[in-house]
């Protein structure tokens, strides 16, 4: 009976151990598989071209509108209260020609400058893909007489964008204008109805 319970123990044993050595066999080549398998979309991936990025608005990049600064006529109907440096025709301080140069980014954030008769000012706004708004502020702390501030607002056109200039001196008692119209700058800028905007 011993002898039986044995050969029966060697024979479990033997199954055993044999059934472990199959088990590891096919255990390898499954994690190969799947280690196979984990790298082919890496190797996929790298093999693949890169996204193409997103096309960027129309209006991202570097904007020149040439000034021609004017007087502001500010139209005033009643004699009382009247302000007399308004209506004074003959005034020609803070006039002529100057710049606006303007950099758009993807984000509709605006930054420049305008320089000429009004001094050099710092610009800020935003844009958006129908209309442009900018803040002008001086660079230099001027006398109020001295100082402009201002504001551009502008709406898309076949050019780019088209609007106007408005400031006024510290004190409010020079007011100038200028047409402004924005065209982008750089080898093949094209305006917003360009074929492949």
């Amino acid at each position: 009976m011993d002898s039986v319970k044995k050969v029966f123990l060697a024979a479990l044993i033997s199954a055993l151990v044999a059934g472990c050595d199959q088990g590891s066999k096919t255990d390898a080549p499954a994690g190969s598989a799947s280690n196979a398998a984990a790298a082919a979309p890496g190797s996929a991936a790298a093999a693949a071209p890169a996204a193409p990025s997103a096309k960027l608005p129309w209006y991202v990049g570097q904007w020149h509108a040439p000034l021609d600064v004017q007087r502001y006529q500010i139209e005033q109907t009643k004699e009382e209260g009247k302000i007399k440096a308004w209506a004074d025709a003959a005034d020609t301080k803070a006039t002529g020609k100057g710049e606006l140069v303007l950099k758009i980014d993807e984000t509709g954030k605006v930054t420049g400058t305008a320089t000429g008769p009004l001094g050099e000012l710092s610009a800020a706004g935003t844009a958006d893909d129908q209309t442009l708004r900018v803040n002008l502020q001086p660079t230099k702390l001027l006398t109020p007489p001295e100082m402009f501030n201002g504001v551009v607002i502008a709406e898309k056109s076949a050019a780019g964008f088209a609007g106007d200039l408005k400031a006024s001196s510290g004190d409010s008692l020079t007011v100038r204008k200028a047409t402004v119209v924005l065209t982008k700058k750089g080898d093949g800028a094209k305006g917003p109805d360009a074929k492949d905007n």
